[in-house]
């Protein structure tokens, strides 16, 4: 069992990328993206 005081957990904010301008300005596909970094096509369409 984990001890709840040991872990303190925190809310540093999120982090936001806009994917598709991104990826249209390096005219590069959802499924190049995905092969060159090796991800899953389902987890970059999710993104």
């Amino acid at each position: 069992m984990l001890d709840r005081e040991l872990f303190e957990y925190k809310n540093y904010g999120t982090i936001q990328i806009d994917l598709d301008r991104i990826m249209k300005e390096k005219e590069v596909t959802t499924y190049e993206l995905s092969s060159k970094a090796n991800i899953r096509f389902q987890t970059i369409q999710n993104l």
